[in-house]
Formats: structure tokens, C-alpha cells, sequence
């Protein structure tokens, strides 16, 4: 079902190849146990998914699944395969951490809005007040915003499955999530991207204990991140706290 009519490009066609893809990994954790114990038993499929999901990205045909789905799949199929996930790790890490690090489309002009109100425009812009510049109209990607804290998502998901396998990969994806802890647009991308840097540090201090990784790196990524969590938790409001 995955592989169906791979010329097709339609919406429908792609919502139903990431339908089948999710399922199929969900049926896969199911199949494994919670424990991994059966996990043998679902290692053929588990691969096949990934070499798809692999060839995907590399095609850069990315309207064939929707791209969050392909990742949360992959992140499942991860928690399954354990330490025979990593060598697809070249391949999918790099997907994820572009779209955290992709600029952000934001734009800000004059609000033909009278009001002193913030409020929602019919074309998605909000018109607020900027404490210096007045009242603007501002414009933001909210697709963008949600791929960001999907991206989260998906790096919590491979560091936590990964444990200490996932080390080497630990610089490079702190980089990426670090910027967006202070992401002045969205809770939810901050939230997640915390979350996921505690992962982070967590899998680097698992993969230095084991050797993997030098021990200076979650030496140095811990003043990094405890200075930067603390930072933005004083930042932080009641109606939109970073969790």
C-alpha cells in the first residue's frame, strides 16, 4: 500500500500512503512487545519501511507521504529495531534537523487595523501592537512552526529509542533544537524542543558512559542547556509555559 502508484501525486493518494506507513509501524511496536522481545519477528518489515523511507528523502519527492508522518513512523520503528536502526541514521537525521533549522517566513508591515487590539486578519496575518514600531501586521508560517516542533518530536523519540547509540548524533542535533528553545512565535515549538534536548543530553551522557562519544561532550552540553532552560523558564508566562 505504501508503494502504491508512486506516480500518482495526488492529496488523497499521499494521506493514504502516510496512513498506511503509521500503520504499519504501529502494528509493528504491537508485534515487537513492550519489551522489544518479539522484535525479530517484525525486523524484515521494519527494513523494508525503511528503505523506502529512506529512497523517499533522498528522491526529494516529499509530496508522496506527508513528511511528519514519514518521520513519526520511522521514529516507532526506531524504538523496535533498537541498535539495527542506526545505520539509516545518515539518512534520515539530516531531513529532520533541516526542517528545525529551515528559516522561518515571518514578515511585518504596516496593520491597516484602527483597533489597539491584537486579532486575527482573514489571510491568517495577526495586526498587534509593537512596543517601538506601532501597530503592524504580522505574517508567520504556521505550517512551518508545526514541522519545527514535529521535528522535536521526532529527535525525542530516535534519542530516547536509541539510548546511547544515538551520541554521536547528539552535537549536531543540540545545535539544531538549541535556537528554537527561544522560538518567540510558539509554545509548542519551545516545549518540544526542551524536551527534546533533555533527550539529547541524555543520550550523549548514556554514549560517553559507554564509551561511544568523549566524555567532554555532555560536559560541555550541560551549562549550555541548563543556562538556556533557565533563561527561557524565566521567560516564560503563565498562559503559555514551557512544559
Amino acid at each position: 500500500t505504501m508503494k502504491a502508484c508512486p506516480n500518482v501525486r495526488t492529496h488523497e493518494m499521499a494521506m493514504l500512503r502516510g496512513a498506511a506507513i503509521e500503520a504499519a509501524s504501529i502494528v509493528g511496536q504491537a508485534v515487537a512487545g513492550p519489551d522489544g522481545e518479539q522484535a525479530s519477528l517484525y525486523a524484515n518489515d521494519a527494513s523494508e519501511i525503511m528503505e523506502f523511507a529512506t529512497s523517499l528523502l533522498s528522491s526529494g519527492q516529499t509530496d508522496v507521504v506527508p513528511i511528519d508522518q514519514l518521520f513519526a513512523a520511522c521514529a516507532r520503528i526506531a524504538a523496535v529495531m533498537g541498535s539495527q536502526y542506526v545505520p539509516f541514521m545518515p539518512s534520515i537525521l539530516p531531513h529532520i534537523l533541516k526542517r528545525a533549522t529551515e528559516k522561518l517566513e515571518v514578515s511585518i508591515t504596516e496593520s491597516e487595523d484602527s483597533s489597539n487590539k491584537s486579532n486575527e486578519d482573514d489571510d491568517g496575518g495577526y495586526s498587534i501592537n509593537i512596543p517601538g514600531m506601532g501597530l503592524k501586521k504580522i505574517k508567520i508560517s504556521t505550517t512551518q512552526l508545526e514541522e519545527k516542533a514535529n521535528s522535536a518530536r521526532a529527535i525525542y523519540e530516535h534519542a530516547r529509542s536509541l539510548g546511547k547509540d544515538f551520541g554521536p548524533y547528539a552535537e549536531a542535533s543540540a545545535d539544531a533544537f538549541l535556537p528554537l528553545l527561544h522560538n518567540e512565535y510558539s509554545g509548542d515549538v519551545r516545549s518540544t524542543s526542551a524536551q527534546a534536548l533533555c533527550q539529547i543530553f541524555k543520550a550523549a551522557c548514556l554514549s560517553a558512559s559507554a564509551g561511544s562519544v568523549a566524555q567532554a561532550l555532555p560536559q560541555n552540553l550541560l551549562p549550555v542547556l541548563a543556562k538556556a532552560l533557565a533563561k527561557q523558564l524565566s521567560q516564560e508566562s503563565d498562559e503559555d509555559e514551557l512544559e
